[in-house]
């Protein structure tokens, strides 16, 4: 009888030692790397994050000193702190769905453009700040 459970109990080991590993050390990694890529490469951004955990069995996500930065190195957007709990419920729903979220010393820079549309919407657009327009004199 125990013989018989010993395969099943191996796999099943193996299987959660692999499923912990990609949540505690690969999809933090990748996830970090990604973000950086994607916004600097579209959007010309850069990204700081001091570090980035997640667990698998929980699913909860904390991201610490969180910083972006446009190309011309003028801040959009920061944090020191973003703890996420995600639901359980979110995998049958295919939704986000938040049990917790905390958010320690937001910083958000937003301004009204000379053709009245906002900065933020233009950092994401790729639109380029307009130059300011020449007094007549």
């Amino acid at each position: 009888m125990l013989r018989r459970l010993r395969t099943p109990a191996i796999v099943l080991a193996v299987l959660l030692a692999l499923y912990a590993f990609a949540g505690f050390v690969a999809l933090p990694a990748a996830a970090r790397a990604y973000a950086m890529d994607y916004l600097k490469e579209v959007y010309g951004h850069e990204l700081a994050i001091g570090k980035l955990r997640f667990n698998p069995f929980t699913l909860r996500l904390r991201i610490e000193n969180l910083a972006l930065d446009t190309a011309e190195r003028d801040r959009l957007l920061s944090f020191a702190l973003l703890d996420a709990n995600v639901g359980w419920r979110s995998l049958p729903e295919r939704a986000l769905v938040l049990q917790s979220l905390m958010l320690n010393q937001p910083f958000v820079h937003v301004h009204l453009r000379q053709d009245g549309s906002l900065n933020l919407a233009a950092a994401f657009t790729g639109e380029p700040e307009p130059e300011p327009e020449e007094e007549p004199g």
